[in-house]
């Protein structure tokens, strides 16, 4: 049997199985409230690997797991996840063999039932081709069964609520890497090159049972800009005074009538144009050219959906988008009198009362004037979750077909998360410098020391290279470094490079580079962990085993998930 076979056998056996579990589970809700929202979050999952058995693997529904474009290692890497998934629920096996009919005939028969989902929920999915099977086993007799369970501990211990939650939540880490595989080979497959069929996708309830539509329509946007430059947003913006920490985003409040005289609180970033001298017709045109840039820039932002991960409220019933923490743009506003346009952003609710936005940068360098010691110490507990949240968006962001380009803790804001537990989240800005991966790169220099201090070598002074993908995954390594020591680049090399500048002996970019790759070694093992140390490494060398530009273009997105994303879950665990 091949790969592909394999994977449709085992994915069969894992989705029954999660059926199974669900019926109990069910059943168990007429006595037991407690257990109704493990009921909802499996019953979300079971979902999802249906939208994913269509997506993939059914040839009717046109999966794509044969197109001739996907990696030749997502085959396997599918099965593997399947495989894992299988393995969560490999303890209900034997009472899914022994009660539970539907598993009965896809075991011992090689049958199986086709999908059906009715009334109460999802059906067993077996040979789509038997139709005559219908999901018609004998629900009352099952559930009798069920009971009787409750009777013997050995069985019933199973379905003990503790047992419960550890088994879906390891489900869902399982089932959430499949979306990644989901969202990466959107970018590649035959299917996917056809604007309509693109659309399409993001309108079907595949796409809505994935959380996978927002990611469909940012990559519509990337390859086909189909859209109109939006108009400017009416209304005046108003800075609240010491509002900012050291970023360039800003809280202001945005005031579009007599009906709001205090206005809506809402993040903005600036993107300045030059003003053209009056005569000069061609500075003039190219001024043009570049306010079209900033508008299609904000159009795009404006039309992208990002969606917040952790600083959202969850709920059951959705279906969760990959985690994008970024601010929602709502449009724009030109200041000619300032020669720069404001790219006005949605705070989400817990921002609203503010006093102000706090970077990562400032939230790390706030130091207590007496005592001459940093005021804000986070467990590792809460530095491992800010360095999973920023290394979920940069992977989501990726998979969506983006770049970012001024990846750095001045562009991280930090909130505090959803009530009950209100843990601090990062939020991504600095979205100025953005861009879909497959537009041109504009040609300029830039020597602010600040920001070449996260910029790859060959991306600082005079870029020598185009923008990729490893460029950003350089800057997030930079802002992971300062995460696990707890001491920002700047403060930390600035120094330095103030005095070689007296002696006309300035730091080579690689040099800085390989200053940064020595600090890792040696300061973060003892704090963080040697897994942590060696995925900041791989992301300042840009080594994820990923060989040729092809390769890099196609298995970069899921070798940074494997090689680094997975040892931030891994630290939460901790």
């Amino acid at each position: 049997m091949d790969i592909v076979g394999f994977s449709i056998t085992v994915f069969r056996e894992t989705y029954n199985l999660a059926l199974f579990v669900y019926e109990v589970v069910q059943d168990v809700r007429e006595y037991d409230s407690d257990k109704d929202h493990i009921r909802q979050k499996l019953q979300h999952e079971i979902f999802f690997l249906d939208a994913f058995n269509k997506f993939f693997l059914d040839a009717e529904s046109g999966g794509i797991i044969h197109d001739p474009n996907l990696p030749a290692a997502y085959p396997l890497r599918i099965l593997t996840i399947l495989q894992n998934l299988r393995d969560c629920l490999g303890a209900y096996n034997k009472l899914a063999l022994k009660h539970y009919p539907p598993y009965q005939r896809l075991i011992l028969d090689g049958d199986g039932v086709e999908e059906h989902s009715g009334a109460d929920g999802p059906s067993a999915l077996g040979d789509s081709s038997k139709k005559e099977r219908d999901f018609d086993f004998d629900k009352t007799g099952f559930r009798a069964k069920v009971r009787s369970l409750s009777l013997r501990a050995w069985d019933w211990s199973l379905f003990d609520k503790r047992k419960l939650e550890e088994v879906v939540t390891q489900f869902r880490e399982w089932c959430e890497k499949l979306k990644e595989i989901m969202q990466f080979s959107m970018l590649f497959a035959i299917r996917f090159k056809d604007p309509a069929a693109l659309k399409d996708f993001q309108n079907s309830d595949t796409a809505k049972k994935t959380g996978l539509e927002h990611v469909a329509q940012r990559q519509f946007l990337n390859r086909f800009k189909t859209i109109e430059e939006a108009s400017p947003l009416k209304g005046k913006l108003i800075e609240t005074p010491g509002s900012t920490k050291g970023s360039s985003t800003k809280l202001m409040r945005l005031v579009a009538g007599s009906e709001q005289p205090y206005g809506t609180p809402v993040a903005v970033e600036y993107k300045a144009y030059g003003a053209p001298p009056a005569t000069d017709d061609t500075t003039r045109q190219n001024l043009l050219k570049v306010k079209s840039n900033i508008r299609m820039l904000a159009t795009v932002l404006l039309n992208s959906a990002f969606v917040e991960g952790e600083g959202r409220t969850p709920s059951a019933s959705s279906f969760n988008a990959p985690v994008l923490n970024a601010f929602q743009c709502i449009g724009y506003i030109d200041e000619p009198e300032n020669s720069r346009m404001a790219f006005v952003f949605r705070l989400p609710p817990q921002a609203a009362n503010l006093g102000g936005l706090q970077t990562l940068h400032a939230f790390i360098e706030e130091v207590d004037p007496r005592k001459k010691k940093p005021v804000n110490i986070l467990s590792l507990e809460q530095r491992f979750a800010i360095a999973h949240n920023l290394c979920k968006t940069v992977l989501n962001l990726h998979g969506s077909g983006w770049v970012h380009k001024s990846i750095r803790s001045t562009n991280v804001i930090l909130l505090p998360g959803p009530p009950p537990n209100l843990k601090l989240v990062p939020y991504v800005t600095g979205f100025e410098f953005s861009r879909p991966v497959m537009a041109a790169t504009e040609v300029g220099f830039d020597f602010d020391l600040d920001r070449n201090l996260y910029r790859h070598p060959s991306r600082q002074g005079y870029p020598t290279a185009t923008f990729t993908k490893l460029h950003d995954l350089y800057a997030l390594g930079v802002v992971l470094l300062e995460i696990g020591t707890w001491k920002t680049v700047t403060g930390r090399l600035r120094p330095g490079f103030e005095q070689a500048k007296k002696f006309g002996k300035v730091p080579s970019p690689e040099y800085v580079r390989q200053t940064l790759i020595k600090i890792a070694n040696d300061e973060l093992p003892p704090v963080m962990g040697g897994r942590y140390a060696k995925a900041v490494v791989k992301c300042l060398e840009g080594d994820f085993g990923v060989v040729g530009v092809d390769a890099q273009v196609r298995e970069l997105g899921l070798a940074f998930r494997e090689q680094v994303v997975d040892v931030m879950v891994d630290g939460l665990k901790l």
